[in-house]
């Protein structure tokens, strides 16, 4: 499902996924019809109603200064902030890459928690003196639920489950122990999925003979942070395995071009039919000038295969998609990530060869069962 942008704070691109709009209404309904009312009684229906819907605009924006903790420590240490989203889970920041220490790390993944703990006891504070001066229900009602869901959401994050901000922090522990990043990523996120695992159990015990809303909850929560611990562990690997290599190191030299002139009746016959490769660069004396492939062959016409050369129905070149050979091969698979396809290495103007995404899975794959061994 899509986002869309926000604001940018800091630089720091902030953007809102679609199902956030589905938590933001839940939240925003059941502190107006329920949560208020039995606690606050006696006021009326749009009082509670614009009481809910200021709450939980500023419990989001919480959320978002948690998020915002995370990424700016992140800058300090020189880790790049892709963007926030803030999603039916919460949020989360995207940073590029992996902190360089251990250190960094335990910094990083405390800064979240540690913001919502000062947020909380501010507005503790805020309701102490709110009812100290009379200023009325209002505020005190927002406060005090503000407060609660602050210290929740600090005590929740510091639960040792990868991805959560504990298990990172316990990765950091893990990681200034055994001098792993790999391998203290493989303890914490083994530890994170099990959490999961316990939650998802939860989920449905509790969605077959309790509240079935909340197991339902409880389930879809617990299988987002198996897949989100999953994920980052993949990350990591992918990352550790091509630490130190270039895409000069991952290229595959092996591969076949098409001349632009070439018809797309016989690309068809000649290259698409005979082998494996999927996508063809274009090349006019050596040097790309696009890409070609089953894609491209159908939006034109069968009849006009014969008139139509690949340098009419080729597709241009992204910018992204051009890489030197010195660039590092951990960016190139990044930009396969984001962008797909292939990468054309180019250098002086002449293609020396390309980088696939099976390719460089196969080639992650060996390496990470050799660096499992070690």
């Amino acid at each position: 499902m899509p986002s869309f942008r926000l604001a940018r704070v800091q630089g720091i691109p902030i953007e809102i996924h679609v199902s956030w709009l589905v938590v933001f209404a839940l939240v925003s309904i059941t502190l107006s019809l329920g949560y208020f009312p039995l606690n606050y009684p006696g006021l009326t229906g749009l009082f509670y109603g614009l009481l809910g819907l200021v709450t939980t605009l500023l419990f989001f924006t919480c959320v978002l200064l948690h998020e915002l903790s995370h990424s700016l420590v992140a800058r300090e240490h020189n880790l790049r902030i892709m963007r926030i989203t803030l999603f039916i889970f919460g949020g989360v920041a995207h940073m590029q890459g992996e902190p360089p220490s251990p250190r960094a790390e335990f910094r990083i993944a405390v800064a979240g928690p540690m913001a919502s703990l000062l947020i909380a006891l501010t507005f503790r504070l805020v309701q102490e003196v709110g009812r100290m001066a009379g200023l009325g229900v209002a505020l005190e009602a927002l406060s005090d639920y503000l407060y609660w869901v602050n210290l929740l959401l600090a005590l929740v994050n510091l639960i040792p489950a990868f991805p959560l901000d504990g298990g990172r922090i316990l990765r950091a522990f893990l990681w200034a122990r055994t001098g792993s990043l790999l391998r203290a990523t493989r303890w914490a996120g083994l530890l994170g999925r099990g959490f999961a695992q316990v939650m998802m159990v939860g989920g449905l015990a509790l969605g077959l003979f309790g509240p079935r809303l909340n197991g339902l909850w409880l389930l879809s929560l617990g299988w987002f942070l198996f897949q989100a611990a999953r994920g980052s562990e993949g990350q990591v690997e992918v990352a550790e395995s091509l630490r130190g290599l270039s895409v000069a190191d991952v290229m595959e030299v092996r591969f076949l071009s098409v001349r632009r002139e070439l018809p797309l009746d016989r690309f068809v016959e000649e290259y698409l039919l005979r082998h494996g490769q999927e996508t063809f660069p274009v090349v006019q004396d050596g040097s790309p000038m696009g890409v070609v492939g089953l894609e491209e062959v159908r939006r034109v016409r069968r009849e006009e295969w014969s008139t139509t050369t690949v340098q009419v129905a080729r597709r241009p070149l992204e910018p992204h998609q051009v890489v030197a050979p010195g660039l590092p091969a951990l960016e190139a698979a990044r930009r396969l990530g984001e962008g797909g396809g292939l990468l054309l290495v180019v250098s002086e103007g002449q293609l020396l060869g390309v980088v696939t995404g099976s390719g460089l899975q196969r080639l992650v794959e060996v390496r990470r069962q050799i660096l499992s061994q070690r």
